[in-house]
């Protein structure tokens, strides 16, 4: 069964956390409704949900961790505490145990991280207990406050003093045994002197522990309510200008469109007003607009057609021979008067 268990465990970290998040909701609320429990039971709590979301893919990385570890066992040393006359008790608690401890701080470490910064499967379970990511995540979505930076800088912080932390007890066992001292011997005597020599990174712990108490100090001397309240005032300022700058470059634009009129010879063609075509005045075969008075034939008619009777809108002067629309006007006789005497 050590094959199939190591599956088992290890498959949780090929499925994606939405799959794992809504699996585990609908896999216990399954078992709640079978039980004929009211939604208020102990299997809808979000705690409860979240917790087993985590651990079904969260057990998987540790278990890496246990095996790595493991590999590198010598069995024979539980068969001798057993040959000693040990129980199967007493052997894990006195050899496979300690052997277990770095990889039991390891995966410790790794689980609370993993679950930290998990959000997908953790969306999911929360119900009224949401993680601090879901808190987070929710807060971001209005904008960065000054809660979330100073949250940031705080986890940032804690992780790099467990990182000094580690290297000095690393650094004093190296020099131990480098000293012909056993390993045992650095758990004890944490002196002064004896942390800071030949040690930068306790060094750099001092440091920074000094500038996180001057922080902590000068920050309880100013009022955060009054900085707030200035914020407030300049972000209200800015919003004023930035609104009355967009008013006055709105009045510009509608001046320059006035004064300017439509840009008939922009290369835009969509930006000039196409004109309207008038409405065709309707015309009778043969004549314009204006009727026929620029018919050459105005000039020089004939007279009536045949057959052609004066209709009652047209003059006399069209029917007669000789004569043409205007009458005789353009005669060139017309400028002569013959009288009984001949003169002229």
């Amino acid at each position: 069964a050590r094959s199939t268990y190591y599956t088992i465990v290890i498959a949780p970290i090929l499925i994606p956390g939405v799959v794992l998040g809504i699996s585990t909701l609908v896999f216990w609320d399954r078992i709640n409704t079978m039980m004929g429990l009211s939604d208020e039971s102990f299997f809808h709590n979000g705690l409860f949900l979240t917790v087993l979301g985590q651990t079904t893919f969260i057990a998987s990385y540790c278990m890496l961790v246990f095996i790595a570890r493991l590999q590198r066992f010598d069995p024979g040393l539980t068969e001798a505490a057993l040959d000693l006359g040990a129980t199967h008790t007493q052997a894990f608690r006195k050899i496979l145990l300690p052997f277990l401890r770095p990889a039991i701080g390891s995966a410790a470490v790794l689980a609370f991280l993993a679950s930290f910064e998990n959000y997908n499967t953790t969306t999911f379970t929360f119900g009224k207990y949401p993680t601090l990511t879901i808190e987070l995540a929710q807060k971001v979505r209005y904008g960065i406050n000054p809660s979330i930076s100073v949250l940031a800088f705080i986890i940032v912080t804690l992780t790099i003093i467990g990182a000094l932390v580690h290297e000095i007890y690393r650094r004093r066992e190296a020099l131990a045994i480098a000293n012909g001292a056993p390993a045992g011997a650095v758990n004890g005597g944490f002196t002064l002197g004896g942390i800071f020599k030949d040690n930068p990174a306790a060094v750099v712990l001092a440091i920074l522990l000094t500038s996180a108490v001057a922080t902590i100090a000068v920050s309880q001397v100013y009022s955060p309510a009054a900085c707030k309240e200035q914020v407030r005032i300049e972000k209200r300022e800015a919003a004023a200008e930035r609104r009355k700058q967009l008013l006055q470059r709105q009045h510009e634009r509608k001046l320059q469109e006035t004064l300017k009129g439509p840009d008939i010879f922009s290369p835009d063609k969509s930006k000039v007003p196409v004109p309207i075509a008038p409405s065709k005045t309707p015309q009778s075969p043969g004549k314009g607009t204006f009727g026929d008075v620029f018919n050459p034939g105005n000039l020089d008619d004939a007279g009536p057609r045949q057959n052609e009777k004066p209709g009652p809108g047209d003059s006399g002067s069209s029917l007669n021979p000789g004569k043409g629309t205007f009458g005789d006007v353009f005669n060139p006789g017309s400028l002569e008067t013959t009288t009984g005497t001949g003169d002229q």
